[in-house]
């Protein structure tokens, strides 16, 4: 038991080390951008800039501050995530598509305009985005996760996601309804799920354990939680808001 837990432990060492340390095979690899274009555009966008998936742009990624790392990521994926495993890239492409993507830090938005301590003030008081979202420890599970977010998201894309929220929901946080056989209906967003349950948290936060034998499954594409800002906040607010998400980059 013991050995096995250290094997495991050191494989993504050993992976990181071998990809990096292995001598090119002469091969000719593939185009990068195709590449990128066909397995990660859809996404984290053309330009890397994110969308349903995290921005690419940032000098260091959090998952994969190191290019073994992030190597590993790509050929593994994130289990539990909307990240899948990549078969068939070889370690050239591996090692091209990395490069091709670090590019991508060198072009970033301009700053936000906005004051982020009214912002800071905006978020807490008259959003009530707490309520909802963590954020360093504090807050609300029904939506996604703030801390770090302007790591992840630039300021035109936060603004797009406050003012139209059910434009591009993420993975993670589509809405689902479960209409059961006794007439009843079960809607929130998918935890987890097996060959034969699938486990919602509703509206409110409770859970629900669904044996999909009694329940017809509806995934309810378009439909958001949170409403859209358009008119909640003056423009000047929205700016202050935006610089304030912007400003958290940190874990």
């Amino acid at each position: 038991m013991l050995k096995s837990a250290v094997l495991a432990a050191v494989a993504p060492v050993l992976f990181a080390q071998a990809v990096m340390t292995a001598p090119d095979s002469g091969e000719k690899g593939n185009d990068p951008k195709q590449i990128y274009t066909s397995l990660c555009s859809r996404c984290h966008g053309a330009d890397g800039a994110g969308g349903s998936a995290p921005d690419l742009r940032s000098p260091v990624l959090f998952k994969a501050p190191t290019d073994g790392d992030f190597m590993q990521l790509i050929a593994d994926g994130i289990p539990g995530s909307g990240m899948p495993a990549t078969q068939g890239l070889s370690i050239t492409d591996l090692k091209a598509l990395v490069r091709y993507v670090r590019g991508f830090s060198e072009v970033r938005a301009d700053p936000p305009k906005g004051n982020r301590f009214m912002g800071e003030e905006l978020f807490r008081e008259k959003g009530k985005c707490l309520d909802c979202h963590m954020l360093r420890g504090k807050g609300g599970t029904l939506g996604p996760e703030l801390t770090g977010i302007g790591r992840r998201r630039t300021a035109a894309q936060l603004r797009a996601a406050l003012l139209d929220p059910a434009k591009n929901i993420p993975s993670d946080y589509v809405r689902m309804t479960a209409s059961m056989r006794d007439g009843t209906k079960i809607t929130g967003v998918l935890i987890a799920e097996d060959t034969f349950t699938i486990r919602l948290r509703d509206d409110r936060g409770g859970l629900h354990g669904i044996d999909r034998s009694e329940a017809t499954i509806q995934i309810d594409a378009g439909k958001s939680l949170m409403p859209g800002l358009r008119g909640t906040f003056t423009d000047a607010e929205l700016d202050n808001l935006i610089a304030y998400l912007v400003s958290s980059t940190g874990s």
